[in-house]
């Protein structure tokens, strides 16, 4: 929705697209190291949850 209403904006539209697309992706990449590190955290030998005996 956040994109399509920037594309209509004539002065500055592919900047500040580009400025969101930007926020998006390192919002993104965040989450996904968050989901990454509990998965690890879930499986790691030190914790020995997830660890089958």
């Amino acid at each position: 929705m956040v994109d399509q209403v920037i594309g209509y904006i004539p002065v500055g539209g592919d900047e500040i697209q580009s400025g969101v697309d930007y926020v998006t992706d390192r919002w993104l990449a965040d989450e996904q190291k968050k989901l990454d590190d509990k998965a690890a955290d879930e499986t790691s030998p030190t914790t020995g949850i997830g660890m089958s005996s």
